[in-house]
């Protein structure tokens, strides 16, 4: 079939499309193609709701770092990290090290009366795992407040080597 006769085929399929979408009468090409349709979103559905993946290395290391972060436990929550951690906002570089994230997040924790975390969306490959977060806390005396993030970690030899943070709200 060439060019011309698969566009004069659509183009008459379309126009069929639009006479009988003012009607009751359906023609046996319509159904058809709302049938396909319709069989294509249940396929879609039911692959997603099949997704059973196991969790790999790096989900559980960035899972184990979450749960002792909702548990404002500082020493659980450096162990998956590297000692030579690099932590960025964006592309700007916060610090390096697991000497120096262990003085923030001691401050940080030590300064909230409640703190919570939980994934909103999780992607991951390989050895990156990008977080979707919304976080609640609460600072010590203060009210209590919601924000979110995302987190993007990556893993090299069992341990997390770096996280960026990408922050679409920061107004606290």
């Amino acid at each position: 079939m060439t060019k011309t006769n698969k566009f004069f085929l659509l183009l008459s399929l379309c126009a069929s499309v639009l006479h009988y979408s003012c009607s009751d009468e359906k023609p046996e090409i319509i159904e058809k193609i709302e049938a396909a349709a319709s069989e294509n979103a249940r396929a879609a559905e039911a692959a997603d709701a099949a997704d059973t993946r196991p969790e790999s290395k790096a989900d559980k290391l960035v899972e184990a770092q979450l749960a002792a972060y909702n548990q404002r436990d500082l020493e659980a929550f450096l162990l998956p990290f590297s000692d030579s951690v690099r932590v960025y906002t964006g592309r700007k570089l916060d610090y390096e090290g697991k000497d120096n994230m262990r003085k923030g997040y001691a401050e940080w924790f030590g300064g909230l009366d409640t703190l919570h975390c939980k994934i909103v969306k999780r992607i991951s490959a390989g050895n990156t795992v990008i977080d979707y977060e919304r976080y609640t806390f609460k600072k010590k005396g203060g009210e209590a407040n919601t924000a979110e993030t995302i987190a993007m970690y990556k893993i090299r030899n069992d341990k997390i080597q770096e996280i960026t943070f990408i922050r679409p709200q920061w107004d606290y």
